[in-house]
């Protein structure tokens, strides 16, 4: 958390520098009645709602992409903690399947949806039109880009207390199934136990996104037939969506 420390110091060191200047739209004030966080800088948060899509003219102008950067970082940061203090007997496996769920691209998402997070972002008119603010990837993005404003605006506790409420009490996460925590691991047990003989193998489909910024699209065979299909930032977490698939189909 060291590395937390300095940068809350030099936020702290710029806030009255950049805390002037833009307003709100009223449909962004309402956004924030909703996440329950008024911005002491106005402009974070319009950037953290800003697709790249948006200035697709000018790509110089400030979108979302640098906000979600820091955003993934401080929730990785903030998750890994509170595990680590709330299970003090849980070995370092567990707490790692643990905050991969927390964190993992549906589970965003999904917070992104009772935010109604989507229905706030800034994007380009194509965009819209072919329904790119209900993407998993672009509510991902955008509630990272979120806390990420977050953090920058109001500090660590501001957003561990945003974090923490959003995706609820953290030690019910060691609490679930396999199918939640370790879901390749659970198709691996089903299959070997009722479809002996038969093969899983995880296939890449496609890729998107620039080389900083993947999104990996997978499926799972099971023989020779496909069981599932999941997206996610790494190869991993498209299989673990894959898998969580496949066993909702096996059940």
């Amino acid at each position: 958390m060291k590395f937390l420390g300095k940068l809350i110091s030099s936020v702290k060191g710029k806030k009255n520098a950049s805390s002037g200047g833009d307003s709100l739209p009223s449909e962004l004030r309402d956004f924030e009645r909703r996440i329950g966080y008024r911005f002491r800088n106005p402009r974070l948060l319009m950037d953290a709602l800003t697709h790249p899509s948006f200035h697709q003219r000018n790509k110089d102008k400030p979108n979302n992409q640098r906000l979600e950067f820091l955003g993934d970082s401080i929730l990785g940061a903030i998750l890994a903690e509170n595990l680590y203090l709330s299970q003090p007997d849980a070995d370092e496996g567990i707490l790692s399947q643990a905050k991969a769920a927390l964190a993992r691209g549906s589970s965003l998402a999904e917070v992104s949806r009772k935010l109604k997070l989507g229905s706030f972002l800034r994007m380009s008119p194509s965009e819209k039109r072919n329904r790119g603010n209900e993407r998993e990837s672009t509510l991902e993005d955008g509630l990272e880009a979120l806390i990420g404003a977050i953090f920058l605006d109001g500090g660590l506790e501001a957003t561990r207390e945003k974090v923490l409420l959003w995706l609820g009490k953290l030690d019910l996460t060691l609490d679930q199934d396999q199918d939640e925590m370790n879901p390749k691991g659970r198709l691996q047990e089903l299959v070997q136990a009722s479809r002996p003989g038969e093969s899983i193998r995880y296939k890449v489909e496609r890729e998107s996104g620039p080389p900083h910024k993947k999104r990996f699209f997978m499926s799972v065979m099971i023989g020779k037939k496909n069981f599932g299909q999941g997206e996610g930032k790494s190869k991993k977490e498209a299989e673990e969506q894959a898998a969580r698939q496949a066993l909702k189909k096996l059940d």
